[in-house]
């Protein structure tokens, strides 16, 4: 698949929104702390058995929350969700799980909601439809209180691009959040697909980011170094997300009992 460089310069307006108002907030406490595996074998639900509604996703949530989302070709899922508050993206939380496509609808029995506001990790299922190439449709409802939150999402066509080391190569400064809290790091990738860096309290990461076979997003696989990293000596496995000098990675833990979102930017050159 050729890359329209234009269209890789003004893809995904949403992800850079967050870039733009995040990125001077910053990383690994939250890798660090979080972790995960988002691998196509974790443990989940089978693969979806007709192809998976895939692709990137904006929209909001009956309750107003703006939400951005990803569907990988396995129904793996990622859906960000937060508001505007004064011109600056406040991230709330990230819902994940995997889901099974059948006909036009898209069901999840395995969702969990990673809440940054109140320091939670929720049950729930997801029930949608979709349109391929659209949207998609539907709710969230929690285990036991049978709480629902609605949404509606519009399919972002920048995910039919490819991942190109040439253009997403650099050092990102940026902020991870996770149920348990959020620090500051900074991340370079070269382009070798080589992914380092460090974070404020002095834990040092080093993995790779691939290329996965659909979609423009990177499989992460990275391993922390040092005493002060929750999870020294442990690799780890998630999904990052590179367009236009920024930079999204996200992951649950193995057992899928907390999260990571790193979300960082290029600083542009003064």
């Amino acid at each position: 698949m050729e890359v329209d460089n234009h269209k890789k310069e003004n893809a995904m307006k949403v992800f850079n929104a967050l870039g733009k108002t995040l990125w001077a907030v910053p990383l690994v406490l939250g890798l660090a702390a979080c972790g995960g595996d988002s691998s196509d074998s974790n443990g989940m639900l089978p693969d979806t058995s007709d192809p998976a509604p895939e692709g990137f996703y904006a929209g909001t949530s009956d309750l107003g929350a703006q939400l951005i989302g990803v569907v990988l070709d396995n129904g793996d899922y990622y859906v960000l969700y937060g508001e505007d508050s004064g011109g600056m993206y406040q991230l709330q939380g990230v819902v994940q799980g995997r889901g099974t496509a059948r006909g036009d609808r898209f069901t999840s029995s395995n969702a969990r909601d990673f809440n940054f506001v109140d320091g939670q990790v929720y049950e729930g299922s997801l029930d949608a439809t979709f349109t391929r190439k659209q949207n998609l449709t539907g709710e969230v409802v929690e285990d036991g209180s049978g709480d629902e939150v609605g949404f509606s999402l519009a399919y972002e066509d920048s995910y039919e691009q490819t991942p190109d080391l040439t253009e997403d190569a650099g050092t990102y400064e940026g902020t991870a959040l996770n149920p348990g809290g959020q620090g500051d790091a900074e991340v370079d990738i070269d382009t070798q697909g080589n992914f380092s860096g460090v974070d404020e309290f002095g834990c040092t990461f080093n993995g790779t980011v691939a290329a996965r076979e659909s979609g423009d997003v990177y499989k992460l696989n990275v391993t922390f170094d040092g005493g002060t990293c929750t999870y020294d000596g442990e690799t780890l496995q998630g999904i990052a997300i590179a367009q236009d000098g920024d930079l999204i990675a996200v992951a649950p833990t193995a057992d899928r009992t907390g999260g990571i979102f790193f979300i960082g930017q290029i600083p542009p050159v003064i």
